[in-house]
C-alpha cells in the first residue's frame, strides 16, 4: 500500500511543528496529501521562522489542541505526550493517533535495526553496520 491510498481523503493534523513535524509535512505533501500544522507557539515566530506555514491550514497558541475530533489522524511530534488527555480523548472518538517513526517504520522498504540507550549507541550502530 502506498502512503498516498492509507491517507487519501483523510482529514490530517501534525501536532508540534519542529524538526519532525516539518519533516512530515514536506513528505505528506511530497505525496500529493493535505495537513493542518497545530503548534502552541507564538504565530508570528512560526511563520517567520517557517514562512512556508502561511499557505498551510495551521492553529498555533493556546488553543491547538481544541477540536481534535474533526481530524481522522493525528501525527504527534516527540515532544507531545503519546497519554496527554486531549489526545486520549481524540483517539476514544475514533481519531486516529500516531508519530512521525510509526509513519516511517510502515513505509520503510528495508529492513530496520532500533538501537536506544543511554550508552553504545555509536560502536552498536558500526558493528552492525560492519556485520
Amino acid at each position: 500500500m502506498q502512503i498516498s491510498d492509507k491517507f487519501k481523503d483523510k482529514q490530517i493534523a501534525i501536532i508540534g511543528f519542529g524538526i519532525e513535524g516539518e519533516a512530515t509535512l514536506r513528505y505528506l505533501q511530497a505525496h500529493g496529501l493535505t495537513a493542518e500544522v497545530l503548534d502552541g507557539g507564538d504565530e508570528a515566530k512560526l511563520l517567520v521562522k517557517y514562512p512556508h506555514l502561511s499557505a498551510v491550514a495551521h492553529v498555533f497558541g493556546v488553543e491547538y489542541l481544541e477540536d481534535l475530533g474533526r481530524f481522522d489522524v493525528i501525527f504527534r511530534s516527540p515532544g507531545i505526550s503519546p497519554l496527554h488527555p486531549v489526545l486520549a480523548e481524540a483517539e476514544a472518538s475514533g481519531v486516529t493517533v500516531t508519530s512521525q517513526i510509526e509513519l516511517f517504520l510502515e513505509f520503510c522498504p528495508g529492513t530496520t535495526i532500533g538501537v536506544t540507550g543511554t550508552k553504545g549507541k555509536g560502536t552498536t550502530s558500526t558493528l552492525i553496520h560492519d556485520i
